[in-house]
């Protein structure tokens, strides 16, 4: 028979891991928005979805360079930076929130369609467990749709008549 002292220190400590537990879950359902993709808008084709973030270079375009700037949770939504770059080495950072059009003088209409922000725990450092691979490339991605204004194109790196990449 388990004294009563004991039973009231198992009960505190039971109630000390459910609290714990109700805690971190709290915290993550809030930091962690579940929605991280809409549909595309319309007219749009699954091969017109642009991707950024990580290792992954910027888009070079004939008016300038997309990259991107991050990626946060606020409100419980996900909230992406895009950095465009004009011809004039000019930065600006865009807002984008899933699923509404953002309008960028001398480029076009950026849609964000999809996110995968980085895991809240680096499996890398788990790598060496049975059933656990490590993961290629780093960081967040922003999925996104861009129509072009007129006269504007993605260009290739070998094209002789895009501008080269900026620094970064």
């Amino acid at each position: 028979m388990i004294s009563k002292s004991k039973k009231r220190i198992l009960i505190s400590i039971a109630a000390i891991l459910v609290m714990a537990t109700a805690l971190t879950g709290g915290w993550i359902w809030w930091t962690r928005p579940v929605l991280r993709s809409v549909p595309l808008p319309e007219g749009t084709e699954p091969d017109q979805v642009m991707v950024q973030g990580g290792s992954i270079p910027p888009i070079l375009t004939t008016a300038g360079t997309i990259s991107s700037a991050g990626l946060r949770s606020e409100n419980r939504e996900w909230i992406a930076k895009l950095r465009w770059t004009d011809l004039q080495h000019t930065k600006y950072l865009y807002e984008l929130r899933l699923g509404e059009p953002v309008e960028v003088e001398g480029l076009g209409s950026i849609t964000l369609v999809r996110v995968d922000p980085v895991p809240l725990f680096d499996s890398d450092r788990l790598s060496w467990l049975p059933g656990i691979k490590p993961k290629l490339g780093s960081g967040n991605r922003l999925y996104f749709t861009l129509i072009f204004e007129d006269g504007v194109r993605e260009c290739e790196i070998e094209e002789y008549n895009c501008p080269p990449r900026p620094e970064q």
